[in-house]
């Protein structure tokens, strides 16, 4: 799915989104359906988010998943 484990630039997008949509960590992980403890790994890098999750975040966010994905494929 991913070149790698590590997401850097995808948890950048996700949190810069996040930030221009005007959204706590909260708010969004309680839409995403996860923890804001697993929310705040993506947005670091530190953990990639399943397909499932990845969607969830896409309409959450209303950004394109290519997008998201664009430097991760």
């Amino acid at each position: 799915m991913y070149k790698n484990s590590h997401c850097p630039k995808l948890g950048e997008k996700i949190k810069r989104v996040r930030l221009l949509r005007d959204l706590t960590e909260k708010e969004l992980a309680n839409e995403i359906n996860v923890s804001v403890n697993t929310l705040s790994h993506y947005e670091n890098g530190t953990r990639k988010p399943d397909i499932e999750i990845l969607i969830d975040i896409e309409v959450a966010l209303g950004v394109d998943l290519h997008f998201l994905l664009d430097d991760e494929l």
